[in-house]
């Protein structure tokens, strides 16, 4: 059973294995523990590739700080934010633009969790544009990469009381000392209830890439009027 926000979900696993407590049942843990157990039968088989978890992938699980998902989850408040149409951009072998990207990632994210894409496509398309940070978090070995991902869309899936149907990002909120930007993407599912992430993009010279895609609390649609009196309060003089 997910997590409830009040008539809404807040849900999301991401591909640098973010799997939060609250966030997902039980049957995510039953899942691990079994994985763990296997993995300690099998300590003696000296090829890591024949396990499902790998010492690789668990060190990425054990690295993830439960702590600071859960400081992203209380943050956003019922933040406003100004919902944005798709305008999916063509793919490129990088984005300059940040709104691109943004576009991008939202739809690749959206096939990945709706099973609308092949893990080995969505796993080469966020390699491709992900931060060098974003790749520390994960296996080094590809082939235990394809195996997380398949692991947590199969996850992800299987805790969705109906399918994802629709999905729609947010405008960017820049952070320009940091050359960070951040945007929220929803889904929608069948029986309309609605999932929350929060995805940060990051400038690597002059190119935009995925620093990070995290859980976060519902938000407040705004109009664009109400949008940009909001961000005024945070603009300097």
């Amino acid at each position: 059973m997910l997590t409830k926000h009040p008539f809404k979900l807040v849900i999301a696993i991401s591909l640098t294995l973010h799997i939060l407590p609250g966030c997902m049942s039980s049957k995510v843990d039953e899942k691990i523990q079994e994985v763990e157990l296997e993995n300690s039968k099998n300590s003696v088989v000296k090829n890591e590739e024949t396990n499902l978890i790998n010492p690789e992938q668990q060190k990425a699980i054990d690295n993830m700080n439960s702590k600071d998902a859960h400081t992203a989850l209380s943050k956003n408040k019922l933040d406003k934010q100004q919902e944005l149409k798709s305008s999916i951009p063509a793919g490129k072998d990088e984005y300059k633009d940040p709104e691109e990207l943004s576009q991008y990632l939202g739809n690749l994210f959206y096939l990945y969790h709706s099973e609308k894409i092949e893990p080995k496509e969505y796993l080469d398309h966020i390699l491709q544009h992900a931060h060098a940070e974003y790749k520390e978090k994960l296996p080094k070995i590809y082939d235990n990469q394809l195996e997380a991902v398949e692991i947590l869309q199969e996850l992800y899936i299987g805790q969705l009381r109906e399918p994802i149907e629709s999905y729609v990002i947010t405008e960017l909120n820049y952070q320009d000392r940091v050359g960070e930007a951040t945007f929220y993407r929803k889904y929608t599912t069948r029986d309309n209830e609605e999932i929350f992430s929060i995805t940060v993009i990051k400038k690597d010279g002059d190119v935009w890439k995925l620093l990070d895609d995290s859980p976060a609390a519902p938000y407040e649609v705004s109009s664009f009027m109400e949008y940009r009196q909001e961000e005024s309060k945070y603009e300097p003089n």
